[in-house]
């Protein structure tokens, strides 16, 4: 089912995927400290990986409502929404193309709690994030962010 209860079976969505991009929202948020929170993917593309909570974009819906709505889906927690950090194309190869709006953000209210999109949340400091081996894609995305 899709994020705004239009359900759309595993079929056609393969389809879908297969001859077209997805839109997609991902949110780099920093703390206070300048942390940045990444989450550990339970889910293909990526699987096992560091990466940006987000997802994709619903019918009718703003980028913007869609990086609200993300937050209170995987996170738990409403955001603010600082800049535009920029928008990316991320393809895996016979798996999925999305094209990524990044939206620099900070929690605004709540406690993080992981949704099942990810086995676990973290906040990472920029020194540990340059430990962890992350994906070229994520790298851009911080660097091009300010985190580094």
């Amino acid at each position: 089912m899709s994020e705004n209860g239009v359900w759309i079976d595993d079929e056609l969505y393969a389809t879908i995927k297969s001859v077209m991009p997805i839109l997609c929202v991902d949110m780099l948020i920093r703390d206070a400290d300048g942390r940045v929170l990444l989450g550990k993917r339970n889910n293909a593309p990526a699987k096992g990986e560091w990466w940006i909570p987000g997802g994709r974009v619903s019918i009718w819906e703003t980028l913007t409502e869609a990086v609200h709505r993300k937050a209170m889906q995987e996170l738990s927690v409403d955001v603010l929404i600082d800049s535009v950090v920029g928008t990316y194309d991320n393809i895996f190869p016979g798996e999925v193309h999305t094209v990524t709006v990044i939206y620099a953000c900070r929690v605004d209210s709540g406690a993080i709690e992981t949704d099942g999109q990810h086995s676990v949340y973290k906040w990472f400091t920029p020194a540990e994030l340059n430990e962890l081996g992350l994906h070229p894609l994520i790298l851009a995305e911080l660097y091009d962010g300010g985190v580094f």
